[in-house]
This record gives C-alpha cells, structure tokens and sequence, in this order.
C-alpha cells in the first residue's frame, strides 16, 4: 500500500461529505447508518458525539451496490 492508499484509506468523512460523494441527501446517510448497512466511527461520548465514515467503509457501501443491470429486468423502477 502506498502512503497516498494509506492516508485515503484512514479517510474519514462527515455524513455531509459522505452524502456529496454518494451524490445523496444527508438522510439517505442516516438512514443506511441507522439501518446498519454504512458502519461509522464515533467519536466523542454521549449526545454530542460525533460520527465519521470511513473511506473504506463508503467503498465497501458503493461495492455491495454495484451490479450489472438484467437485459430484461424492468429498470424504469430505478430512476
């Protein structure tokens, strides 16, 4: 791993920054948190602790959900 992999890799993010590079809503963020599915670091303790996203983590996110569409599933339901 190079020092450029290694400093992206221990990249952490707001859930604001992890938003802009999902090109989503700062909900949609919350919501795969909460759900369990984009696992965060905390920081801090009690209510005004702070939560991160790791790089990695969010890559991991977009890889899970990547995937190459059926010829003759019906993909007017993603858009």
């Amino acid at each position: 791993m190079t020092a450029i992999t290694e400093v992206l890799a221990t990249r952490l993010f707001t859930v604001e920054e992890a938003a802009v590079e999902l090109g989503v809503g700062k909900n949609y963020v919350y919501s795969a948190i909460k759900a369990g599915e984009l696992p965060v670091v905390e920081l801090g303790t009690g209510t005004r602790s702070k939560i991160r996203v790791r790089a990695t983590a969010l890559e991991l996110f977009i890889e899970q959900r990547t995937h190459t569409a059926d010829p003759a599933a019906d993909v007017s339901a993603w858009v």
